[in-house]
């Protein structure tokens, strides 16, 4: 198959995988995509071991479209659910965090290495201790606004990945624009059976911007 082609299964190998209604095609799609992709790099043995998972994925899905949907509703709302009540300002709304949040949810922070040498994100944590960590910094904040970039679900394990963009903008000296941090977040949630509650999530953080986002808030101490 020449380079062009394996593009183009690529490319929609991509474009399924974000696509919200499966249909009946993806998965031949999927399967010839997959297997295109890794003939390149593996013997045929292993390329039948990641058709036959394609299988399981995505027959998963298309048996449980309202699972599925509810689990990305659910991670979706979750970041929304950090976002201020009101657009410019640093209030946070614990409320709408524990309505998403089963009562033995536990959440932590990631990476390992950047944790251990980070105590404020150390350790596992309630919902309710959560959202206190929340509000020892979001006072140190003007504000701060999320978009959510991707959401990729596993009905099979009733789990969820979200990448969030995360404009974070400590009070001080200068203008807005110059104080703004991206603070790019990966969340890996697992959820109830139904797929509407949190049970546990871990956040990886981007330490560069948690740096800077630390030392403008020194800086504004002083």
């Amino acid at each position: 198959m020449s380079a062009l082609s394996r593009l183009c299964l690529i490319r929609t190998l991509k474009q399924k995988a974000r696509s919200d209604s499966p249909k009946q095609d993806d998965i031949r799609i999927h399967r010839s995509a997959i297997s295109t992709i890794v003939e390149v790099f593996t013997d045929r043995a292993t390329v039948n071991c990641y058709q036959r998972k394609a299988t399981q994925i995505y027959a998963s899905r298309m048996s449980s479209p309202g699972l599925y949907q509810t689990i990305r509703k659910t991670a979706h709302a979750f970041v929304d659910a950090t976002d201020p009540t009101t657009p410019g300002t640093n209030e946070t709304n614990p409320d709408a965090i524990r309505a998403l949040c089963a009562s033995d949810c536990v959440l932590d922070w990631g990476h390992a290495t950047f944790v251990s040498t980070a105590p404020p994100v150390q350790g596992k944590h309630s919902t309710q201790s959560f959202i206190d960590h929340m509000g020892g910094m979001t006072p140190k904040l003007e504000t701060w606004r999320t978009e959510v970039a991707s959401i990729v679900v596993d009905v099979e394990q009733k789990s969820a990945v979200v990448r969030a963009m995360y404009y974070m903008t400590p009070k001080g000296k200068g203008s807005r624009e110059e104080r703004t941090v991206l603070n790019e977040l990966l969340y890996w949630f697992v959820m109830d059976e139904a797929g509407a509650k949190i049970v546990r999530s871990t956040e990886f953080i981007d330490p560069v911007a948690a740096q800077r986002i630390g030392a403008l808030i020194k800086a504004q101490e002083a």
